[in-house]
């Protein structure tokens, strides 16, 4: 039962969400009986909604199982188009009139699913202008959004020119924020302050030289003068270290000035003191979605490491080193396994195993 609660969707959909939970089940056929009393109220539109909601459920699923579908359709459609073409143009067969109509048909189909990522932006995008959405998101998956076009960059796919109007929206979003926060927000969960300025650097970089300015600015301003981190840590709920996270943003703000702020900010690292940054959190109970944060900060904390130790003395880089070892081996086996972790815990493993080491 108590891995029952942790499934999100239950309000949604029982029966499903039981699936959706992986929980040992028993089916019991039943033959379908008379109403003992009443009328239903269950009407078409109820049925139907009642079915969409179970769907909703394993919504990553469909939405695959629909991609996959479209793009198979329109690679089909446009071989019969050419197909068509082809025999109206280079022989002397005769085209019937419906296979013209039916090209038309289906150039107007392949045009709608060429448009389908621009129309999905641009609902994006009237969401965010509503007066109530000001701060959704915020500022996690606007880092995240940030990072997501930064990669699509890096791929012919032509994503990314499908998501640069959104990528911007909220990179503005993010340059009125970071001004109007008087105190950085410090805890390990979505809200954290460093994780987003940190995702949000390399695109605004490339992107939007005057807000890397600010989160430079900004980052200096809020951490400069820290000293003697206690490291109190971790949280039960959190999947980032907020002394590694905010590290790791000043390591990648300003990495000239870093070895010596971090000698000030964490001076025991060679004793591995603070003992609790060092030590792999455990995690008792992987199907509770808050307490299977802690495999993502056993992940996170692996990648911070990995990214401090290229700027750190030797000898403090090498227990760095090893710290990221030991959390990266306390979390790899667990990527999978449970949905409560396995649906985002390997976008941090990919950050920690792509974070390079020299």
């Amino acid at each position: 039962m108590a891995r029952l609660m942790g499934v999100p969707d239950l309000w949604n959909h029982y029966a499903a969400s039981v699936y959706r939970a992986r929980l040992p089940r028993t089916l019991v056929p039943l033959p379908r009986g008379r109403r003992l009393a009443g009328e239903s109220k269950m009407n078409f539109v109820s049925l139907l909604i009642h079915g969409l909601s179970a769907m909703s459920v394993f919504s990553d699923q469909v939405s695959a199982r629909l991609l996959t579908a479209a793009v198979s359709f329109a690679v089909i459609a446009i071989a019969l188009m050419g197909v068509t073409a082809g025999i109206r143009w280079f022989t002397d067969l005769a085209v019937p009139g419906w296979a013209t109509f039916t090209v038309g048909l289906l150039l107007v189909l392949v045009v709608q699913l060429l448009s389908f990522a621009t129309q999905k932006v641009g609902e994006e995008l009237a969401y965010l202008d509503r007066p109530l959405s000001r701060g959704f998101e915020r500022p996690y998956g606007w880092g995240w959004l940030l990072y997501l076009h930064l990669e699509a960059t890096r791929h012919d796919e032509g994503w990314s020119k499908e998501l640069e109007p959104l990528a911007r929206a909220f990179a503005h979003r993010l340059s009125d924020y970071l001004p109007l926060l008087t105190y950085p927000i410090r805890v390990g969960t979505h809200f954290n302050t460093a994780f987003a300025m940190v995702l949000s650097l390399e695109w605004a970089e490339r992107f939007d030289p005057s807000l890397a300015e600010l989160i430079r600015s900004r980052s200096l301003h809020w951490f400069a003068a820290d000293r003697d981190c206690q490291a109190w840590e971790p949280g039960g709920d959190e999947f980032l270290s907020p002394s590694l996270i905010e590290a790791l943003c000043m390591a990648r703000n300003h990495p000239a000035e870093f070895p010596a702020w971090f000698g000030y900010f964490l001076p025991g690292v060679v004793q591995r003191q603070p003992a609790t940054i060092f030590e792999p959190a455990i995690v008792s109970d992987r199907s509770d979605g808050k307490i299977a944060h802690l495999d993502g900060l056993n992940l996170s904390r692996a990648w911070c490491w990995r990214g401090l130790a290229p700027l750190l003395p030797s000898d403090v880089a090498e227990v760095a080193r090893c710290s990221a070892d030991e959390h990266l081996a306390a979390a790899l086996p667990h990527i999978a396994g449970d949905y409560m972790g396995e649906h985002w815990l390997a976008s941090f493993a990919l950050l920690a195993l792509l974070s390079p080491e020299e």
